[in-house]
């Protein structure tokens, strides 16, 4: 649609009257007008009544005005909607034959459970597209067969089959795994999956401001159980496979630890002393202090919350040893050793969970941070009274990881872990990601008939220097400790003739230093024009996310939305509000094509009434 000139009283220039103001002339679409509007009651956060505030209809009001469109806390609901019924469609086009993964995970507020979807997948150009499918709040029992019912009616919103979803990233709770299985059986193939334990633990249900979190046995809360009954037979076939989110694998090895009697005692009352810096009666400490701050308080759900409340007691040992000779009821005397040996020993994995929070983390980044992690702690001294413990814990998690067959796919592709003599994958192994590869293009064409696949003809950054890059801490060498590990490793060249040739010639390509920046989706989309095949697998399966922090971060949003002053919303408004926030720079070319779609839209909002 043409810019629109719009004329708001007469044009500038001098004036007879002295009370005449002086007017402007600005360029301006109903498009534009109408998606800012949207934007402030959505992603800016503003309640729909800001729409009949007196500034705003003074700022507004002469624009709405000349389009003759009226706005208020009743239809501006119909606005929001249309919104959310463009960025559905376009959403709905751009995963038409395409195969991608989903992220899924809950959350429970003000006593409403939110069933929260992402999609994901990696376009022509070695971009990492992720889209928000909604956040659903449920109504019904959270049952298995209801919990199917309502990713399918979404999945159907978008016109989406099963079979183009090739992973689901979950956390570790058994709740979760056994929605991927009910969804498996739409496709009815079903292939063996290892990882059949589950985890008891959802990090964003945990809400207890006790201690008792550190405890394996506590009953979680009536809520979780539901989701654990109703999902724990969840298992992936050959259509759909579940895929345990990195981040909360590394969470789930400190809870490990951390869990035994040795150390969770001492954690216990380093926390209670910490919340005892707070009161009144110490606050003058800290104000004429120079430097020193408040430790973070615990969080039951986020294990990084004690760890930099430790690494600052820690920084500020001096000053909380003064505080404690004072005060008895704050002496931490029996436990500055337990905080030293702490945070040497999680910082590793303080940082691995930092650096797989990106959008582009792939499994095979996350097991590069995990393998950083692991050989820092490996290589600390053995006085320190958790190494031991943490090397057993991610051993044991590492062979669970292994098990899925997604993750040894990824690290096939990744040239920082498979090469020629590279001793990661066994040959078996190496055998049965080639056959699945070969059974992953036979879907790859057979959803691109089902839809246009479109390419972005914009070229990719092939510079291997940014992207999904490795962490560098301290003085370890995560590549001497893979060539110590997995093999030196020297390319050896093949003759490529088949794809299931080219397929098994990845595994004698050359190393790449892991200690460098370096982006594996980057280095396949820079191969795309010397092969297409190849690209096109490499898509997928790099693809799949390391982590489900993306549609955390959605929650985040999620809980700003519904505030205590807005927590009459109906489910339909929070859905639309949240379809906008999460997927923003879809509004404008959303509301466009509603707009031009759809004529009667803006006839039926000019004849609104007002009140």
């Amino acid at each position: 649609m043409a810019y629109d000139l719009l004329n708001i009283g007469p044009l500038a220039g001098k004036s007879t009257s002295p009370n005449t103001e002086p007017a402007i002339t600005i360029r301006m679409t109903v498009q534009r007008l109408l998606g800012g509007i949207v934007k402030m009651v959505t992603i800016h956060g503003l309640p729909f009544e800001a729409t009949e505030w007196e500034g705003f209809q003074e700022v507004v009001g002469p624009l709405l005005k000349a389009y003759n469109l009226t706005i208020n806390r009743h239809n501006i609901t119909k606005y929001v909607s249309k919104a959310a019924e463009g960025i559905n469609f376009m959403i709905s086009q751009e995963l038409k034959g395409k195969m991608f993964s989903l992220k899924l995970d809950i959350v429970s507020k003000m006593y409403r459970s939110m069933l929260g979807i992402n999609c994901q997948y990696i376009n022509n150009s070695g971009v990492v597209v992720k889209r928000n499918l909604g956040i659903i709040e449920l109504h019904n029992r959270h049952t298995s067969q209801n919990l199917k019912e309502e990713l399918m009616k979404v999945l159907r919103c978008f016109s989406v089959d099963v079979r183009q979803i090739i992973t689901i990233t979950i956390d570790n709770a058994s709740n979760m795994v056994k929605l991927v299985k009910l969804l498996s059986d739409e496709s009815e193939n079903a292939y063996e999956f290892c990882d059949t334990e589950t985890d008891d633990v959802n990090t964003l249900e945990i809400e207890d401001d006790d201690f008792n979190a550190l405890d394996s046995d506590v009953p979680e809360k009536p809520a979780v159980l539901e989701w654990v009954r109703a999902l724990e037979d969840f298992a992936p076939d050959e259509f759909v496979a579940a895929v345990r989110c990195g981040a909360h694998t590394t969470q789930l090895v400190v809870h490990d630890v951390c869990k035994e009697e040795d150390h969770k005692e001492t954690l216990k009352d380093i926390r209670k002393k910490v919340k005892k810096f707070r009161s009144t009666e110490y606050k003058a400490f800290f104000d004429v202090s120079e430097g020193a701050s408040y430790p973070s308080l615990p969080n039951e759900t986020r294990w990084n919350s004690d760890y930099k409340m430790q690494l600052k007691l820690n920084k500020e040992r001096s000053f909380f040893e003064k505080l404690g000779a004072q005060y008895p009821d704050l002496d931490l005397s029996n436990c500055w050793d337990y905080i030293e040996n702490y945070v040497a020993a999680f910082e590793p994995l303080y940082i691995c969970t930092i650096a797989v929070q990106k959008l582009e983390t792939t499994l095979s980044d996350f097991f590069i941070e995990w393998i950083r992690a692991y050989g820092s702690i490996f290589e600390l001294d053995d006085s320190n009274r958790f190494k031991k413990q943490l090397i057993t814990a991610m051993d044991h998690r590492q062979r669970k990881l292994f098990c899925n067959r997604f993750f040894r796919v990824a690290i096939y592709f990744d040239p920082r872990l498979n090469f020629n003599g590279s001793t990661l994958l066994s040959q078996a192994q190496k055998e049965d990601v080639v056959q699945f590869c070969l059974q992953t293009w036979t879907r790859i064409k057979s959803e691109a008939k089902t839809g246009n696949i479109a390419h972005d003809d914009k070229d990719p950054t092939t510079n291997n220097t940014s992207g999904a890059e490795g962490s560098s801490n301290s003085k370890f060498s995560l590549n001497n400790y893979l060539t110590r590990t997995i093999g030196l490793g020297s390319p050896q060249t093949v003759q490529l003739t088949s794809l299931e040739q080219r397929i098994r010639s990845i595994q004698y390509q050359q190393r790449i230093d892991a200690d460098q920046p370096f982006s594996v989706i980057k280095y396949w989309a820079a191969k795309r024009f010397d092969d297409s095949q190849i690209w096109e697998l490499a898509k997928v399966i790099l693809g799949v996310p390391g982590t489900q922090c993306s549609i955390e971060r959605d929650f985040n949003l999620f809980n700003s939305t519904l505030t205590k002053s807005r927590n009459k919303l109906s489910s339909k408004s929070i859905q639309d509000i949240l379809m906008v926030r999460t997927n923003k720079t879809l509004v404008k070319p959303a509301l466009v094509y509603m707009l031009d779609k759809d004529k009667n839209t803006l006839e039926e909002f000019t004849t609104v009434s007002d009140t």
